[in-house]
């Protein structure tokens, strides 16, 4: 019990807090912690794809958590219970909400170019370009990430060192080779989803 008190009782200070709160003190929260967003932005960069959804399901699910422990006059386990189904639907939030802005975008794209002619071609040629560009956010997610990640180390770097020559190369160098590195890995288990699919294939064929 205690243990759970003291998880909620995180979450309701993080909630208090705010974002606006954490970017304004970024600063000096990167400075404190060097080695922890030094390590986070290299994750990003060589791992960021794996990563990216999980990341996107905690902020989300601990930012419903905060808002459930605020705003809930529940305690014991009628808190608890509130606290899990609120992480649960915050973290589905947070995951769905990239893919659902850049399907947006391109939805909207679409609409916008040739709905004068014809809203149901407007309507097809959206449809068209939210799946289009939810496919290429997900192939470019690898250098999206490798951005992030190096930013986040130069930044580090930076309050850490005090140098902005240093962290600029290292954040170009993390950056750059991060996103080399994981479209390397994007053929291998292209591969192997493929060569997982030919036992069945071939199962298939015979019936």
């Amino acid at each position: 019990m205690v243990y759970e008190m003291s998880f909620l009782e995180i979450a309701e200070q993080l909630y208090g807090i705010g974002l606006s709160g954490l970017l304004s003190n970024l600063h000096e929260i990167i400075l404190a912690f060097p080695i922890i967003f030094l390590a986070l932005g290299a994750l990003y960069c060589f791992f960021g794809r794996e990563i990216f959804d999980i990341v996107n399901f905690l902020i989300g699910g601990f930012i419903a958590l905060g808002f459930a422990v605020s705003l809930s006059g529940f305690s014991g386990i009628g808190m608890i219970l509130i606290s899990v189904v609120a992480f649960i639907i915050g973290g589905l939030i947070g995951f769905f909400v990239p893919y659902l802005f850049v399907a947006i975008v391109g939805f909207s794209i679409g609409l916008g170019l040739l709905v004068g002619f014809s809203p149901l071609l407007g309507l097809i040629a959206g449809i068209i370009l939210a799946v289009a560009a939810v496919l290429l956010f997900r192939f470019f997610l690898p250098v999206l990430t490798a951005l992030l990640g190096g930013s986040l180390a130069a930044y580090a770097i930076f309050d850490w060192t005090g140098s902005e020559p240093v962290s600029l190369v290292v954040g170009v160098v993390l950056a750059v080779t991060g996103a080399v590195y994981q479209y390397t890995q994007l053929e291998p288990h292209e591969r192997e989803r493929r060569e997982s699919k030919r036992p069945e294939d071939r199962t298939s064929e015979r019936y």
